[in-house]
């Protein structure tokens, strides 16, 4: 996926939210994504994580995991809603610095 591809789809999640509520950024940016906003296909490749672990380590509020960059509660993970609250404020955060850094600086992730 390319940096503009990958700008695309985060600001299609911005706007309309993502494909896959249970799932962060990752999943949601690695997703097919149609012609119509809230029509989805299924997981097409990886590279939706290797750009936010690539592009998240210096976000204001960096968790220091690369897999799973935004903070959360301990044993949260699985159980607290991910686009709700200060999870969605994270992620929204979270979004927008990776659009700016991708704006910057393009690159193409392979699948």
């Amino acid at each position: 996926m390319n940096s503009n591809k990958a700008i695309d789809r985060l600001k299609l999640i911005l706007k309309y939210g993502p494909s896959f509520p249970t799932y962060g950024v990752c999943f949601n940016l690695s997703t097919r994504q149609d012609q119509e906003p809230k029509r989805y296909g299924l997981a097409t490749d990886n590279s939706g994580y290797d750009i936010v672990e690539e592009n998240s380590s210096d976000w204001e509020f960096y968790s220091g995991i690369s897999c799973y960059p935004v903070p959360e509660e301990i044993g949260t993970r699985d159980s607290a809603p991910k686009w709700e609250g200060e999870q969605l404020e994270y992620r929204v955060s979270l979004i927008n610095h990776i659009i700016s850094k991708l704006e910057k600086t393009p690159k193409f992730y392979p699948p």
